[in-house]
């Protein structure tokens, strides 16, 4: 795990950038106009700087022309200097020449010293690599994250509050300014992008608490734009903080998740008024109440723009829930969130005769729940952990949800084909092994079937019971790597055909309710071709992805056909890596998002993009801790999607990750073997109404491979008991990358390929593991 400094270079990308003039071109000039005062040092002057003191005091050794002609009442200033390394904006009080040198006593001046007239406008995209050298870390150039485990926000004697969770911000700030002869007309500064915080506090008995904790702080290169001749020198500075207020008369807990689209700011223009357009998201758990309770917490960021590095407008931008409680009325608990800003102008620095001003120009919360502090039934069971233990070992090759938030799990048992279901408890409701010689490695469940299919094999199962309805095997030639449930009772089974003569190409199928073939059809020109993964459509037909190798360079792809068969789209997705695989599909209103890995230069990486209906690629981000990750399974939920996949190579996690809209991480999480030489892998994903997830995977922490099956908060959240074998970590390194892999189109062949039928007699027999709970 990085530390939070370094790990939070992953926190905040900032667009700031360069426009002087209704040119809009950095060192325009044309409608910018300095005062006859103005004494603009260049490169030799500054050389001379041997000293700038915090109280204006500014030392030059030797002489040259500009320094001799500078007099009281001038403005000296300067770009970017060894000396000065903010720059320098001045009003000059005092002149000492002597043989050794120039000093100055100076003051600080206003831009409207400085400017007579003109309009000013910055507004340019920041990456990690604008970062000062001191806070050089990981990072992303769209945004960052960063997670906290434990974070003491209080203690006193043994009460405390503890803080877990993540923020992440995607902001954009601008300023605005015009001044005109008769000083500043008018200023503004917004604050943009995507926020999100995953926030969970727990306070312990009898505790009154006011706390902030900065998690992280970055100080950015300067930016030197030149209005006129002017240099004008902006730092951007940013502190990622993580607090909480309030008393609690007994333990209580609180959780959210929250994402928001916003652009918030400040104008002045003659007075101040607020800017705000906010599009807030937000999902919390039921709390814990043990009595009187009256709690806020927030996770957010702080954002300056200090021009000469000295002071500037400034704003803040923040999730919050706000817990009240009191065991005496009913409801005894309330539970509201939402989204904060608070911006300043220190108007001084405008030429306007005020220190400092600030204001709230935001604040939006909505109740999101409330109850009785009594015993309740929740609407989902409280988070657990099961490992299914069993000699010989099984493995978990394809999990899909179950109607009632189960799981049912397809792989194989010592060899044989697997298919177990799991309750929405964690308990087994049936294990069932099919022997026949062939491997289950793709299930699909819609109400009272579940489908498997494996090498050239179809099983229609019974979901209450795992019989089966109908096993057929189709010809000799097709593998089975995805199957999607028709609304007509039937199945689209796809994989890839094995036959020598269709050289490994994309296959895709039709069966109706009684396992017949409707139509069966190959495409491809490559060596090597495969689906992964398929999806009915509301509107009718349907949508493949999986990957495309033509060589040891393997490319993602997505597909579209119309009802029959027929290829409507097809396209491939190269990006600069050695491998890229989409490996999920879920359709959305408006497109489809697409999740799996990629080999990025920095190493092999989870990959989330959103496509619209032509497969044109909307976004696209790769991210992950270890260069060896991916993600196999995404849901739709309140605040984007949740993925999950695995983590890491010898010793790999489990993962799961929420997104925003935009594919960039909220919170993140991994599941691992406490025995840091044993892997979790994970597959699949269950969503229940109130965000709360399950999904399962194989593990070999307890011995042989075995299933695992776990149920976690909407927010990732999960007790593992003590000596339980399994921990969890908040992933502060989750490093988000926009991973370009731009689609192109391709014009595969498409053939019918001869699909014959012929039935699969196979018993189902018992399979008996052990469920071992993991959770407290």
């Amino acid at each position: 795990m990085r530390t939070a400094r370094r790990a939070s270079a992953a926190l905040l990308a900032i667009l700031l950038g360069a426009a002087c003039s209704s040119s809009e071109a950095p060192g325009a000039s044309s409608d910018v106009v300095l005062k006859p005062n103005v004494r603009v040092l260049g490169e030799a002057s500054l050389s001379r700087l041997t000293s700038y003191a915090a109280d204006g005091r500014i030392v030059f050794t030797g002489h040259d022309e500009a320094l001799d002609a500078l007099a009281v009442g001038d403005v000296v200033a300067g770009a970017v200097a060894s000396k000065a390394p903010s720059g320098l904006l001045r009003r000059v009080t005092s002149v000492v020449r002597t043989e050794a040198g120039v000093t100055l006593e100076t003051a600080r001046a206003a831009l409207t010293d400085a400017i007579a007239r003109g309009k000013l406008h910055l507004s340019k995209p920041l990456t990690p690599g604008d970062l000062a050298p001191a806070d050089l870390g990981p990072g992303s150039p769209t945004g960052f994250y960063v997670g906290v485990n434990d974070l003491v926000l209080y203690e006193k004697g043994g009460a405390r509050v503890v803080a877990n969770g993540s923020v992440s911000l995607e902001p954009s700030l601008d300023l605005d300014v015009d001044i005109d002869w008769d000083g500043l007309h008018s200023v503004s500064f917004t604050l943009g992008g995507a926020q999100g915080a995953a926030i969970t506090l727990k306070a312990t008995e009898g505790l009154s608490f006011d706390e902030t904790k900065d998690v992280a702080s970055y100080t950015f290169v300067p930016i030197v734009i030149y209005a006129g001749e002017l240099p004008l020198v902006f730092i951007p500075r940013l502190v990622l903080q993580i607090g909480a207020n309030g008393s609690v008369d007994a333990t209580s807990s609180v959780s959210i998740v929250e994402q928001a689209t916003a652009k918030v700011g400040l104008g002045w223009s003659g007075s101040l008024h607020p800017i705000a357009e906010v599009t807030p998201t937000l999902s919390a758990g039921t709390p814990t109440v043990g009595a009187a309770a009256a709690v806020k917490g927030w996770g957010g960021a702080r954002a300056e723009l200090l021009l000469y590095g000295e002071t500037g407008p400034y704003g803040t931008l923040d999730g919050y829930l706000r817990l009240s409680a009191d065991t005496q009325k009913t409801p005894c608990w309330r539970l509201e969130a939402g989204v904060e800003s608070r911006f300043g102008l220190h108007l001084q620095l405008f030429g306007v005769e005020l220190l400092d001003e600030s204001t709230p120009v935001f604040d939006e919360a909505k109740p999101l729940a409330s109850g009785d502090c009594g015993t309740t039934t929740p609407a989902a069971p409280a988070p657990w952990a099961y490992v299914y233990q069993r000699a010989g070992g099984d493995d978990a090759v394809s999990v899909d949800a179950m109607s009632d938030g189960g799981l049912v799990v397809a792989g194989d048992a010592s060899s044989d084909a697997m298919v177990t279901r799991i309750a929405r408890d964690g308990a087994i409701a049936w294990q069932r092994i099919y022997p026949s010689g062939k491997l289950f490695k793709a299930v699909r469940a819609k109400g009272d079937v579940v489908f498997a299919g494996g090498s050239n094999w179809v099983a229609k199962l019974d979901a209450k019971t795992g019989d089966v309805i109908w096993s057929n095997a189709y010809g000799d030639g097709p593998e089975v790597r995805a199957i999607d449930a028709t609304s007509d009772g039937g199945c689209i089974v796809t994989g890839l055909t094995t036959s020598p003569q269709s050289d490994y190409d994309y296959w895709f199928a039709k069966l109706d309710a009684s396992g017949n073939v409707a139509w069966s059809k190959r495409m491809g020109d490559a060596k090597w071709e495969q689906v992964n993964a398929v999806r009915e459509l509301a509107g009718g037909g349907y949508a493949l992805a999986g990957q495309y190798a033509p060589n040891q360079d393997a490319d993602a792809f997505f597909a579209r056909l119309d009802a029959a068969g027929n290829v409507t789209l097809q396209k491939k997705y190269a990006g600069t890596g050695t491998f890229e695989s989409f490996d999920a599909l879920l359709p959305t209103s408006d497109g489809f998002v697409v999740v799996g890995r990629a080999q990025r230069p920095q190493g092999g990486a989870g990959w989330a993009a959103k496509l619209d209906g032509a497969g044109k690629i909307l976004w696209s981000k790769g991210f992950g801790e270890s260069g060896a990750d991916y993600l196999s399974a995404i849901v739709p939920v309140a605040t984007g999607f949740l993925a999950t996949g695995s983590t890491g190579l010898l010793p790999s996690s489990a993962w799961a990750v929420a997104l925003d809209g935009t594919g960039h991480p909220i919170w993140s999480r991994g599941y691992a073997a406490v025995d840091t030489s044993k892997n979790v892998a994970g597959r699949g994903l269950s969503l229940f109404p109130d965000g709360s997830f399950s999904f399962a995977g194989t593990t070999n922490a307890f011995g042989d491979g075995n299933l695992f099956a776990m149920h976690a908060a909407f927010d990732g959240q999960i007790d593992l008991a003590a000596g339980s074998g399994v921990k969890t970590a908040i992933l502060s390194g989750t490093s988000e990358t926009p991973y370009d892999a731009p689609g192109v189109a391709t014009t595969a062949a498409v053939a019918a390929f001869a699909l014959p039928r012929s039935t699969v007699n196979v018993t189902p027999a018992p399979l008996a593991a052990v469920a071992k709970k993991l959770s407290n």
